[in-house]
């Protein structure tokens, strides 16, 4: 003998479930754009803040009209005067998650300032930042805030 139980409504149910699904990873992904935004934020003040080497002509170099560029000191962000590499920065939420990087590339200097060998010319400005943010910057906290809120 077989008992059987019929939930009335059950179709109804699990499309509530889907939708609730969705609606989550919308909150999520939108909560992860919003770390992202921040993290931005920080990189370019950190930018306009970067302390510039304005001793000794060797390290001035002259460009086109000009304009001259003081650089920064090794290991703090890169002084910035145009602004390409700030502008350069951007935030798009793709099929894997949220991404935050540099689409400049002409010239390739935002990578090599990032990631060189020779640690006196190293001006990190993502990569490293970004790590050290991570931690303290609470992210499943700020989801599950976002979750409460929205849901």
């Amino acid at each position: 003998m077989n008992a059987s139980i019929q939930i009335i409504g059950m179709q109804e149910f699990i499309g509530f479930l889907g939708k609730m699904a969705d609606k989550t990873h919308s909150i999520v992904e939108n909560e992860v754009f919003k770390i992202a935004s921040d993290f931005r934020n920080k990189i370019i003040q950190g930018m306009k803040d970067t302390p510039k080497n304005y001793e000794g002509t060797r390290r001035l170099r002259q460009r086109a009209k000009r304009i001259y560029h003081y650089p920064s000191f090794p290991g703090n962000f890169p002084a910035i005067d145009t602004g390409r590499l700030v502008g350069s920065i951007k935030i798009s939420k793709e099929q894997e998650g949220v991404m935050l990087g540099s689409i400049q590339d002409n010239p390739k200097y935002p990578y090599y300032l990032d990631l060189r060998e020779t640690v006196s010319l190293r001006r990190p400005w993502l990569n490293e930042p970004v790590k050290e943010w991570m931690p303290g910057a609470n992210i499943e906290s700020k989801i599950i805030e976002g979750l409460r809120r929205e849901l």
